[in-house]
């Protein structure tokens, strides 16, 4: 419960800081994405939350609206690591890697690990928004991380 606060805090900090620390990439110059990956994977978890039965009675949602965005923001952060990784720090991450293919596939794999009945409808929304992106090596490397494997290691009971 202790570290809920912290998260958000960091979280808000780190949407506040992070579009105004750099300069449009290419990928951002040339992405088609109308909307943030962190605001449409929100907004994605808030629709699975309000669907009846979908969320556990004895789980509260915002449990699992910190570790979608501790997963999106060691996503992002294991690929340009300027801050303290929240849970996982990956040696092997390439610079170049795509934030924005990671932050996607980041969130969707934690959803699918904490929503699987909803796996059918996360597949497809994460096919449309990698569909926007480029399809080069930076995409691809981006997707390819082991973003499963932190997002399970997040979700385990401590």
């Amino acid at each position: 419960m202790f570290r809920i606060l912290p998260t958000f805090a960091l979280i808000s900090a780190f949407l506040q800081v992070a579009p105004l620390a750099n300069a449009a990439t290419d990928e951002e110059q040339n992405s088609a994405q109308p909307v943030d990956p962190v605001i449409e994977w929100n907004r994605t978890l808030l629709a699975i939350v309000r669907t009846p039965g979908a969320q556990p009675a004895t789980i509260h949602s915002t449990r699992n609206f910190a570790i979608l965005h501790a997963a999106i923001y060691d996503a992002v952060n294991n690929i340009d690591p300027r801050f303290s990784p929240y849970l996982v720090r990956l040696p092997d991450v390439p610079r170049s890697a795509s934030k924005i293919a990671a932050a996607d596939k980041a969130a969707h794999d934690v959803l699918v690990f904490l929503y699987p009945a909803f796996q059918a409808s996360l597949d497809t929304e994460l096919v449309q928004d990698l569909a926007l992106l480029p399809d080069n090596e930076r995409k691809a490397q981006g997707i390819t991380v082991r973003w499963s494997e932190c997002n399970s290691t997040a979700v385990r009971p401590r």
